[in-house]
């Protein structure tokens, strides 16, 4: 367990492991690895780190460097500030949680490489928004009381995985671009209460069994696209296209 402290790696290589708190890490040499349990105010990663364990950042986020998610990371920030898109996280596995109680329309690529997640999780009460095409490879969730707002700039969305939200028909404000589902497994779209609306929903599932709605209402105002894959709904559970709608 480490005590609360300052520390400022600046030469050859360290594991952080156990569990505990450090009030600052500055980064500044190459092959950093996280393997352990552990809680920063400040991260600032101006070269490389490989994190397979827990990091918890709840202050400012920051760096000219990269933070490699391995498959088993799991990276938490519910801080003050984040800038310089440090994190790839990009590999099969690896989960982000983002919670915004702090950060007004918090741009959720400012935190990844390539604006690529693989499981991504939405938690607090301030308004998450998209800056530029977004691909999540693995599940979203957008937890009770998240807002994830994709209407101001009308931004892609590209989900490999499962989309859970939690939060309801005001969980997410589509805007008016599409919406991709192109897994290579099983998908599911789930809504806690009232529809789920896409402008533009694509169906692109290899898998057999595609996409399932299991809970609300699938909406669609622009257009459907069933590019790859089926859809399947129930009598309670259904694809709707509204007036005006094509496929």
């Amino acid at each position: 367990t480490h005590p609360l402290l300052e520390v400022n790696f600046s030469s050859q290589a360290h594991t952080i492991s156990g569990t505990g708190s450090l009030l600052f890490l500055h980064v500044n040499s190459d092959n950093q690895v996280n393997v352990g349990t552990v809680s920063f105010i400040n991260l600032d990663v101006d070269n490389t780190i490989a994190n397979s364990g827990t990091i918890t950042v709840t202050g400012a986020f920051s760096g000219g460097g990269t933070m490699t998610n391995a498959a088993t990371g799991i990276f938490i920030w519910q801080g003050t500030s984040v800038a310089n898109k440090v994190i790839d996280a990009s590999i099969p596995g690896n989960t982000i949680r983002l919670i915004n109680n702090t950060v007004a329309n918090l741009d959720i690529g400012d935190f990844v490489t390539a604006n690529t997640y693989h499981h991504l999780t939405l938690s607090g009460t301030n308004e998450f928004r998209t800056g530029g095409d977004m691909d999540i490879n693995g599940d979203l969730t957008i937890q009770s009381g998240a807002v994830l707002n994709n209407a101001p700039l009308n931004k892609l969305i590209n989900i490999g995985g499962n989309w859970t939200n939690n939060n309801g028909a005001g969980g997410f404000l589509n805007g008016t671009n599409a919406i991709t589902f192109d897994g290579t497994s099983p998908q599911s779209i789930y809504t806690s209460t009232g529809n789920e609306v896409f402008a533009n929903l694509v169906i692109n599932n290899t898998s057999a069994t595609g996409v399932t709605i299991t809970l609300g209402e699938v909406h669609v105002t622009s257009s459907l696209t069933l590019t790859d894959g089926i859809v399947f709904t129930s009598a309670t559970n259904l694809l709707v296209l509204e007036d005006g709608a094509t496929s």
